[in-house]
């Protein structure tokens, strides 16, 4: 942007060197402002042309200062779309995860509690089983595995 800005200051001094050299009288006062040249013959011929030429080299430059500005802008742009898809499935894949694994969580805060009676007997009937601990470790492994195959499937079918 501020490149621009000076090409185009560039521009607007060289417009005035080229009034200049070609003699335009001044309005106000009737005399040519700064008589680079008394005409547009002989040496200020040349230095009209110079100026002529410096103008169209920074046309071609403030041309190619916008698109590369909008080159920028794209690259710019497409790398914050790049970061938020990715942004996304990590929050996607975070999600499933917590949702997989909260059944046994559940069950291992509830067991994980102990809760007894006065006289030290468990509460629970599950924990007066002669299975009942093992009987908790495959429900929770159940529901593990349960959660990952639903992951899976929709991994699967969203690569589809």
């Amino acid at each position: 942007q501020e490149l621009r800005q000076w090409v185009g200051q560039m521009l607007g001094i060289m417009s005035h060197l080229e009034g200049d050299c070609k003699g335009d009288i001044d309005s106000e006062n009737g005399q040519l402002p700064w008589n680079f040249g008394m005409n547009v013959s002989g040496p200020s011929k040349t230095l009209l042309i110079s100026i002529h030429n410096t103008q169209s080299h920074l046309g071609q430059i403030a041309d190619r200062l916008s698109v590369l500005d909008e080159v920028s802008r794209s690259f710019t742009d497409s790398h914050s779309r790049y970061r938020d898809a990715f942004t996304n499935q990590t929050l996607l894949m975070l999600t499933v995860a917590t949702a997989a694994f909260m059944p046994a969580q559940f069950l291992a805060g509830v067991y994980g509690t102990n809760f007894v009676l006065s006289d030290g007997q468990p509460a629970i009937p599950e924990l007066r089983h002669k299975y009942g601990y093992l009987i908790f470790w495959l429900v929770s492994v159940g529901l593990v595995l349960t959660g990952a195959g639903t992951l899976y499937c929709c991994v699967r079918r969203r690569s589809l």
